[in-house]
């Protein structure tokens, strides 16, 4: 079978793939506590997070409305919302909150203060998030760049040249505890030393066999293995 002669290489890749995971958590359980900071966006935009990534914010943000879906795994069921905010305190944030008081809708803002991430299957997911007000999550800005595909793709829909270190929030996420991370890294290393394993284990008994095979003169005739 196909997918048998395999195993150990598929051992290996899961190991690997397993062992980056529990390291980029790792990298979060560093600068997190298992309690979320209280905070405003207008101070996580001024002062930062400082040593716990895992925040809680309030409800003293304002959107216009433009947001960008990102599409990614097997089918494209994956879906990545990112949705630009302000602090109802900044000057832009003001203005917007003003516009939609007068009734209008505020769109294009000329820049965001931080944008949301929601891993949502749909709109309808998102705007149920965003009509909560309240949000927890972790500053994911601080340990990866944002990618490229987000920021041209609001530029293609007309709005703001995003900055690469824009305040990213990533929406419900939660930090793990060091036990499941070190079950991961566990996990990972095993499956990598069985693969492993398996593979010489294999390559030694495929040189054994070829040498136990009788060799033949030049009349096609066996002989046997040499001592």
């Amino acid at each position: 079978m196909k997918l048998f002669r395999h195993l150990n290489l598929i051992l290996i890749g899961v190991g690997l793939v397993v062992g980056y995971f529990a390291f980029k958590e790792s990298k979060l359980l560093q600068r997190t506590k298992p309690v979320p900071q209280e905070i405003s966006i207008a101070d996580l935009v001024a002062d930062g997070a400082g040593d716990n990534l895992y925040v809680r914010l309030g409800d003293d943000w304002v959107t216009d409305g433009q947001w960008v879906e990102i599409s990614s795994g097997r089918r494209r069921r994956t879906k990545t919302t990112y949705v630009g905010v302000l602090s109802q305190t900044s000057e832009k944030g003001r203005r917007l909150v003003e516009a939609i008081d007068r009734g209008e809708d505020g769109a294009n803002a000329s820049r965001f203060d931080m944008l949301l991430r929601f891993r949502k299957t749909s709109a309808d997911e998102v705007g149920r998030e965003l009509d909560r007000g309240a949000f927890e999550g972790v500053v994911i800005s601080e340990l990866e760049s944002l990618d490229s595909d987000v920021i041209e793709v609001f530029v293609e829909n007309g709005g703001p040249n995003v900055p690469e270190d824009i305040l990213v929030v990533e929406v419900g996420r939660k930090p793990k505890s060091w036990t499941f991370v070190w079950s991961m890294f566990g996990f990972g290393g095993l499956s990598v030393a069985i693969g492993a394993f398996r593979l010489v284990l294999q390559r030694q008994r495929a040189k054994l066999a070829a040498a136990a095979q009788p060799q033949e003169d030049g009349d096609g005739v066996g002989l046997p293995p040499s001592q």
